[in-house]
């Protein structure tokens, strides 16, 4: 019973994990992925370098979610 219990513990933390998308806006407006990471603090300092030498918004985001809307609205 108890290596049930500790089972079923480790799943619920792993599935709180989950992946980074790096989110860049190009010059047409429209949001593209430009990487996937880990942690999120990974993607944040993917986020830091890449605007000290770009003017374009970026942004990390879970992988759940898509800046760009529901598929069928694009």
């Amino acid at each position: 019973m108890l290596v049930a219990l500790l089972l079923v513990a480790s799943v619920g933390t792993a599935s709180a994990e989950c992946a980074w998308v790096l989110w860049v806006m190009n010059v047409d407006g429209a949001w593209h992925p430009l990487g996937g990471y880990e942690r999120k603090v990974s993607c944040d300092d993917a986020v830091v370098r890449l605007e000290k030498g770009k003017a374009n918004p970026a942004i990390c985001l879970p992988d759940t979610i898509d800046p760009r809307g529901p598929k069928g609205a694009r």
